[in-house]
This record gives C-alpha cells, sequence and structure tokens, in this order.
C-alpha cells in the first residue's frame, strides 16, 4: 500500500476499491475537449501576437523584460493543458468503508466521507470511459470542465484532509458500473442515500437514462 495512503487511512479503515484513469489522448474528440484545447491555443497565440504588435509599433526600443513577460504568460496558458492531463493521468482513486479519496500525482488526498456523498452521477460521453461525479459540488462541472474538476476537488477551505472535499471526480475510469454498484451498496447498509440516483447523463446535459 501507498504509505502517503495508508499515514490517511483510520485504524481498521478497508480497502474497498482501487483504481486509476484508463489513458486517454490529450486531445480526446469526447465532449468537444480536442476543439476546446485547440481553441485555447488559437485564441492565447492570436492575443499574444497582437499585444506584442501594439507594443512594438508603440515602444522602441521595445522592453525585453515586457515581451518575455507576454511569452511567459501565454506560454503557461498553451501548457496548462497538458499539465491538467498530466495530472489527471497521475490520480489515483479509493473507495473504503468510510471515504471516497482522491490521490493528486503530488501526493495531495482530497476526501470525502461516505455520508457526506450527498449525489452520485455517471457521466458516459466526457472520455472514452464513463466518469464517476461525487458530492454536489461537482455536479456543475459536468458537461464543462470534469477534466479540470478531477484535478482540482472542489474543496472544503481549512478542513482535515478526512473530510476536505465537497465534490470528486473519478475521470475516465472502466468498469464504472461495478465500482457505483459496489458504492451505492456500501451507502444503503449504511442507511445513506444521496439526494440524486446514479444517473447516466450525456456531456451536452441530456439525460440517457437512470441507473438502477
Amino acid at each position: 500500500m501507498d504509505e502517503r495512503l495508508r499515514s490517511f487511512l483510520n485504524a481498521g479503515e478497508t480497502i474497498l476499491w482501487r483504481g486509476k484513469s484508463a489513458a486517454f489522448p490529450l486531445l480526446d474528440r469526447h465532449a468537444g475537449n480536442r476543439q476546446k484545447i485547440v481553441g485555447r491555443w488559437a485564441a492565447v497565440a492570436v492575443l499574444a501576437a497582437a499585444m506584442l504588435a501594439v507594443y512594438l509599433l508603440n515602444n522602441q526600443p521595445a522592453s525585453p523584460a515586457f515581451v518575455m513577460l507576454i511569452a511567459a504568460v501565454a506560454g503557461l496558458l498553451i501548457f496548462s493543458p497538458l499539465v491538467e492531463w498530466r495530472s489527471v493521468m497521475g490520480a489515483r482513486y479509493w473507495i473504503t468503508d468510510q471515504h471516497v479519496i482522491i490521490m493528486q500525482r503530488n501526493k495531495a488526498i482530497f476526501s470525502m466521507r461516505l455520508e457526506q456523498v450527498d449525489a452520485i452521477e455517471i457521466v458516459r460521453d466526457e472520455a472514452p470511459n464513463p466518469c464517476l461525479v461525487l458530492g454536489s459540488g461537482a455536479l456543475d462541472d459536468i458537461g464543462r470542465q470534469l477534466r479540470w474538476r478531477c484535478c482540482h476537488p472542489a474543496d472544503r477551505p481549512s478542513s482535515s484532509e478526512d473530510n476536505n472535499a465537497l465534490g470528486l471526480v473519478f475521470y475516465n475510469v472502466k468498469d464504472l458500473d461495478h465500482v457505483v454498484s459496489l458504492l451505492k451498496q456500501r451507502l444503503a447498509a449504511a442507511g445513506m442515500c444521496p439526494r440524486r440516483g446514479a444517473i447516466a447523463r450525456a456531456a451536452n446535459g441530456s439525460f440517457r437514462g437512470q441507473e438502477a
């Protein structure tokens, strides 16, 4: 077991399932991800070029520091999708008899106690494999930024790792129906029921059916 996870778990806490995101391309076509990323790159390039052109036309000699600043900001914006993709690929997911947990590539842990999981939704069109949205704090990201939310969980400021998230996303996970069934059984055994069922919802927001 990962030592970082071992230090997080309570005494006697049992791991019921562990997983990670299946491999997927940076420019995945699902939910318009390719268009969004390429569009961002194009917009940043055009805006940076326009700003530099206006600056150079009105400032001679040019300040190397200003030119480097524009280039640095543009570089950060262009590389951010790659950083986000790498972060998702490095995330690890667990369900225990007490928590749902994400551990990010940098070993940061975000978790929800099972009794705090007030929503469970399966999103099937966001990635090559389904995504699992846990907690109402992440519901608004469906169809918009689930990949980003996986890297940046909706958190509780100043809360301990034991229950520091309002919403978590398990992104692009194989065999997710089994995972949801396991989680729902665990919640039912504890007398808990999410306010919303496990719903298969397309990334465009339309409903395609409801899980039993």
